[in-house]
Parts: C-alpha cells; structure tokens; sequence
C-alpha cells in the first residue's frame, strides 16, 4: 500500500476514533513509538517500521535446528532415555512434552541456547540437593503449571542429572 494512500487511512481512523473518545488519540497506538513526526508521512513509516520490528516466534523444531550442537546432542540423548521408558512424546509448537498416563510430566523447551528441561517436581523437595540439581520454580507461569521444576542442561553432568530426575518421576 502506498504510504499516502496508508497515511490518509489512519488520519480518518484515528480523527474518528479521537472524535469518540473526545480526545486526542494520536500517541496512543501500538505503532506510535516508531513515530517521527518531524517526516512526510509519519504513522505510515511508524506502521511499517513496527511490522518489520514485530517478533515472530520460532517454533521449537525451529529453535532446535538453530540451536548449537551441544544442544541438539543434549536433547537426542535425553529423548532416547525416554523412548526407552516406553512413554509417549508429543511435538508441539512451543515445547516437547512427554507423557505419563494421560498427564504431562516432562517438558523441553529452549530459549536461546540453552535447553529446559522442566519436570512435574515439586521444586522445593529435599530429595534432590540444591548444589547437585540447581533448579528454578517456574509453577506460578501457567505454563508450567503442571511441570514447575526447571533444570538447564548446560553440560554432560547436567544431561546425567536429568536422567536422574526423569527417572525419579517414572518409577
């Protein structure tokens, strides 16, 4: 769409809906912090900026085809000790999740480089020494509701110790 043409669309847009409003609605826009008021054309230019700026979420396939070597290697390796137990393993968009009876008790995720592997643990057992099984609680993001454990796989020890949790949760 010419820039124009896309200025004109939102002046009448905005006129109407500041007419409704019975104020001023120019600034308050998704896009109207790429706005420059001083060029031709500025919520134009303020709307196709935000488009190019907008985050597109990989999935997490995607995330792991980019993701370094250790990171699919982590992942292949705990995926074979699952395959092993005999559970079912659902792909997702957003995680790898593994299943147990109909309830989710494992979920992988990645964010950067780094591999989560989230367990349905309660994160304040004393079962698990903190120095050996460094771990987060993610329970109060919905989420990871089910599975609040996090462990980040960061070396082959960590690898080693998710087996073992994983295997915790499967006996």
């Amino acid at each position: 769409m010419e820039k124009l043409e896309l200025q004109n669309i939102i002046d009448v847009e905005k006129w109407l809906q500041s007419e409704a409003a019975h104020e001023d609605k120019c600034g308050s826009y998704y896009y109207c912090k790429y706005c420059d008021k001083s060029i031709e054309y500025p919520c134009a230019v303020a709307m196709e900026k935000w488009k190019s700026h907008k985050k597109v979420r990989l999935s997490f396939m995607q995330k792991l085809d980019k993701a370094k070597d250790e990171v699919k290697a982590a992942y292949a390796e705990l995926i074979s000790h699952i395959e092993s137990k005999g559970l079912k393993i659902v792909v997702s968009n957003r995680w790898v999740s593994v299943r147990k009876n109909n309830l989710t008790i494992v979920k992988f995720t990645i964010t950067k480089n780094l591999l989560k592997f989230r367990l349905s643990l309660d994160p304040q057992t004393e079962d698990f020494s903190n120095d050996e099984f460094p771990r987060n609680n993610d329970g109060d993001k919905k989420s990871y509701m089910r599975v609040p454990f996090t462990f980040r796989i960061t070396s082959p020890g960590a690898i080693e110790n998710a087996k073992i949790l994983f295997d915790s949760i499967c006996d």
